[in-house]
């Protein structure tokens, strides 16, 4: 069995996340469990990790079928722009 380490892992974003990226670089995997909403919220938080982590724009695209937007905000084109500033 693999050792957990209990210190927060600061990621190359800045951001100290609440679950480990998911190693997986499937990306049709990934969303895949990302937009799954029964699965475990953990899963699903791994699962946006990496896709954050592989910062294409498949996988910002990915990332964008999961953001709630409001009707105003569907006009911007967010898989660019998120791909634009590596978000």
């Amino acid at each position: 069995m693999k050792q957990v380490s209990n210190k927060p892992v600061i990621s190359e974003y800045g951001s100290v996340d609440p679950a480990p990226a998911e190693a997986s670089s499937n990306i049709p995997h990934l969303k895949k469990i990302l937009l799954d909403e029964d699965t475990a919220m953990f899963k699903r938080m791994r699962a946006l990790f990496g896709l954050r982590n592989l910062a294409g724009p498949q996988s910002i695209a990915a990332l964008c079928q999961g953001l709630p937007l409001s009707p105003p905000c569907c006009d911007m084109n967010w898989p660019m722009f998120l791909a634009r500033y590596r978000m």
